[in-house]
């Protein structure tokens, strides 16, 4: 058993004593090991070794699961190996935890005392003036539990959804996955709890604002990177021998966020803006939340809209308009419902009109 499961085991006061027994155990095991090996050597020659040494392999293979399953007996989440994803990095052991493997229990029942992970936090480098010491106060009306839970609801369903990726998936699978996982941790309820955007899986040239709608039943190709988000930390980008310059998407921008309001207003480019071009009204100030979005492209670094749309909300600021068709006050009224001017995910509405509003990028030797 792993040292580091040693040390939980004293700190969590379980009796030391079966642990000094399995320590002889092995020990005896293992110096039996070897004398049977040596004798199996002396007596049978090389294929006796060879036998005896595939017995002692499996042997520790079954000792290296044992100690995985005592690690998961313990709380502690088991290492995850994502090789297989590009650019992406494995998942290590983690200390004691009540989540179960796959997460099933809530982020509630994870942090009853509502004290959940918190973040980086940077201060202020010198005090604050009184404008800010002004804004400090409307900072303290950000419910920051709130969106602290939901980022830990979000780092546990990441995890989930990367164990799952694999060529050969179905993408509406994936995205029924990862949204039902994501509602069962957070405890879902209406519109009080719950997501407030549809899973994206855009591939290759669509950039954003992708998700399978009712009926589809695509499949993640191997060599596909799309689901897969990285750090742009090169300006080239290598691909079967051939160097591709990589450039951000101009016309893309983060933005701030607002309860029940997606886009809140102001914007953050991924390019430099013109000075002339800068607005102070996109000023960040405190309490504000802000989706940073990142895009690079090995195409012209422009998107358009285009294809069918799996995207739909109410606008948060449309006014009252008579609607005189039966449908279309129909539909009105299921997006009242279920997520107002939040965007709900396509099968809950499969009636609805197709137009065109998915994001694509047009990139070098790629097909739309």
């Amino acid at each position: 058993m792993p040292g580091s499961l040693v040390q939980e085991e004293k700190r969590l006061d379980v009796a030391a004593e079966p642990q000094e027994k399995v320590g002889e155990s092995e020990a005896e095991e293992s110096g039996g090991e070897c004398a049977g090996e040596a004798a199996a050597a002396a007596a049978g020659g090389q294929g006796a070794a060879a036998a005896a040494k595939k017995k002692k392999k499996k042997k520790k293979k079954s000792a290296a699961a044992a100690a995985a399953a005592a690690a998961k007996t313990l709380g502690f989440e088991p290492a995850q190996d994502n090789s297989a994803l590009r650019c992406l990095g494995s998942w290590p052991e983690r200390k004691p935890s009540q989540q179960t493997v796959p997460p099933t229990k809530t982020m509630q029942q994870l942090f009853p005392a509502g004290d959940f992970p918190k973040g980086e936090v940077q201060l202020y480098a010198s005090p604050p003036h009184d404008a800010e010491a002004r804004e400090a106060e409307r900072f303290d009306s950000v419910n920051l539990e709130a969106l602290r839970e939901a980022a830990e609801c979000h780092r546990q369903v990441r995890r989930y959804a990367q164990s799952l990726v694999k060529p050969g998936i179905s993408l509406t699978y994936l995205c029924e996955e990862i949204e039902k996982k994501t509602e069962t941790l957070i405890a879902a309820k209406g519109l009080e709890r719950g997501k407030g955007f549809p899973t994206g899986c855009s591939l290759n040239e669509c950039a954003a604002h992708y998700t399978p709608n009712p009926g589809e039943d695509r499949i993640l190709g191997k060599g596909r990177g799309g689901l897969i988000e990285e750090t742009i930390s090169s300006f080239e980008f290598i691909n079967e021998n051939q160097t591709l310059k990589i450039k951000p998407v101009k016309n893309l921008t983060g933005h701030s966020i607002a309860p029940y309001r997606i886009h809140a207003g102001k914007s953050v480019p991924i390019v430099k803006a013109p000075a002339h071009s800068v607005s102070f009204l996109n000023i960040m100030e405190e309490g504000e939340v802000y989706a940073i979005e990142t895009f690079a492209s090995t195409g012209k670094g422009f998107v358009s809209e285009e294809g069918d749309c799996s995207h739909f909300m109410k606008r948060f600021d449309a006014g009252f308009v008579p609607l005189r068709l039966k449908t279309t006050k129909e539909l009105l009224k299921l997006i009242d419902d279920v997520s107002q001017t939040l965007n709900p995910k396509p099968s809950t509405a499969q009636n609805h009109q197709k137009t065109p509003q998915t994001r694509r990028e047009s990139a070098p030797n790629s097909k739309p």
